[in-house]
C-alpha cells in the first residue's frame, strides 16, 4: 500500500490548488493529525481503510484501467477527511466553508469524464527515481463511491469535518520470471499503430504494461487458426485485439476511429520487408462500450499463406495469448 498511497499523496501535492489546499503542508496522513488544527485551518487528511484483491471477471477494471495478463489488481477503501476550523477560537460557524472545501476535493477526483479520475501509480523504492508501476482509479458513482459523512466536534463546534470514502481501484505489474518471446505479427501491428497515431501515444503489447502511459494502445494476440488452402499451402490466421485508453474526453473514441479507418484501407501488413513477408488485413472492427470510462477496442485478423504452418504453431506454444488457437 505504501506505493499506492504515496502516489496519491504526490498527485495531491502537485495539484494542491485544485484540491483547495493553500499549502502542501495542509495534506496530512492519519498518523500526523493528533494535534488540533490551528485557527482557520483547512486540512485534507487521508488514510487507507481496507485493501482486497480484485480479480473477478465482472470487475470495473475492464472499463477504465490499462490492465492485462501481466497485472495484479486491488480495491482499497480510502477515506479523505475535509477538516476545517473557525478562524475565531471558541466560536461556531456554518458548514459553508467545509462544504466548499469538500466540493473542491470531489471535483479534483471526479475529472472531466464520468467515472472518476485515473492517475499513474509509481514504485517509490528509490524516492529520487520513482518508476511507473500501474494506475489508480478513484471511482465516482453516486450509489457507491464516495460515501459522505458529516461530523461536528461536540466539545468544540469550531471544528467541522466531512468524510469522503472512495472505492479506489489500482493495479501493479505482476513479477515477470523470464521475458516472453514476441510474435513478429504483433510487433508489426504495434509499429503500424505507432505510425498511424503519431507522437504522444504509447503503443505496446501486454508484456509492456508497466511502461504504458496514457494515451495508450495495448495490443494482444487473442487467437490463431490454420487451414489447408491448396495441396502445399496452409492459411494461418491470427486475431488481435487493441484496447485504446485516452486521457482526454473522447480521445479513445477518436483514436479507435483512426485505427479502424487505417486498417480498413490497408490491403496487407508488412511483417518483414527484407524477406518480403506480408499478411492480409481482414475484417477490422471497432467497439466503444456504452459503460466504458475511457476505453475503446479494435479487433482485426491478419492472414498469410505459408507452406510451413508448424513455424507459427511452434511460436504460439511459447507466447501467452488471451484467446485460443486451433
Amino acid at each position: 500500500m505504501y506505493n499506492t498511497m504515496t502516489s496519491i499523496g504526490k498527485h495531491i501535492v502537485e495539484n494542491a490548488a485544485e484540491f483547495g489546499l493553500t499549502s502542501t503542508e495542509d495534506l496530512k496522513t492519519i498518523g500526523a493529525t493528533h494535534q488540533p488544527p490551528p485557527d482557520g485551518a483547512r486540512w485534507l487528511v487521508m488514510h487507507a481503510l481496507r485493501t482486497v484483491p480484485n480479480h473477478t471477471a465482472d470487475s470495473s477494471f475492464g472499463h477504465g484501467l490499462i490492465t492485462g495478463p501481466g497485472a495484479e489488481r486491488f480495491l482499497t477503501q480510502v477515506k479523505f477527511e475535509v477538516r476545517t476550523r473557525s478562524p475565531e477560537p471558541g466560536s461556531d460557524f456554518l458548514w459553508d466553508t467545509a462544504r466548499q472545501f469538500r466540493d473542491k476535493v470531489y471535483g479534483a477526483l471526479k475529472n472531466a469524464q464520468p467515472g472518476g479520475k485515473v492517475i499513474p501509480r509509481y514504485d517509490w523504492s528509490d524516492p529520487g527515481n520513482p518508476l511507473a508501476a500501474g494506475e489508480i482509479w478513484f471511482e465516482v458513482n453516486p450509489s457507491v463511491s464516495p460515501v459522505e459523512e458529516n461530523l461536528e466536534d461536540p466539545q468544540d463546534p469550531a471544528n467541522k469535518s466531512i468524510f469522503l470514502t472512495y472505492q479506489v481501484h489500482w493495479w501493479r505489474p505482476a513479477p515477470t520470471l523470464e521475458p516472453a518471446e514476441q510474435d513478429p505479427w504483433l510487433e508489426a501491428l504495434t509499429l503500424w499503430t505507432r505510425s498511424r497515431l503519431g507522437e504522444g501515444w504509447t503503443i505496446n503489447c501486454s508484456d509492456g504494461l508497466e511502461t504504458l502511459a496514457r494515451p495508450a494502445v495495448l495490443w494482444n494476440l487473442t487467437g490463431l487458426s490454420t487451414k489447408q488452402s491448396t495441396g502445399s499451402l496452409f492459411e494461418v490466421s491470427k486475431k488481435f485485439t487493441g484496447r485504446i485508453f485516452g486521457c482526454l474526453p473522447h480521445q479513445h473514441a477518436m483514436a479507435a476511429v483512426s485505427i479502424m479507418e487505417g486498417l480498413s484501407g490497408e490491403v496487407k501488413m508488412v511483417l518483414n520487408a527484407a524477406e518480403k513477408k506480408y499478411a492480409a488485413v481482414v475484417n477490422p472492427q471497432m467497439e466503444i462500450p456504452s459503460n466504458a470510462l475511457r476505453e475503446a477496442r479494435v479487433t482485426v485478423e491478419l492472414t498469410r499463406k505459408t507452406p510451413r504452418p508448424e513455424e507459427e504453431v511452434a511460436l504460439m506454444m511459447k507466447i501467452k495469448t488471451e484467446g485460443s488457437w486451433q
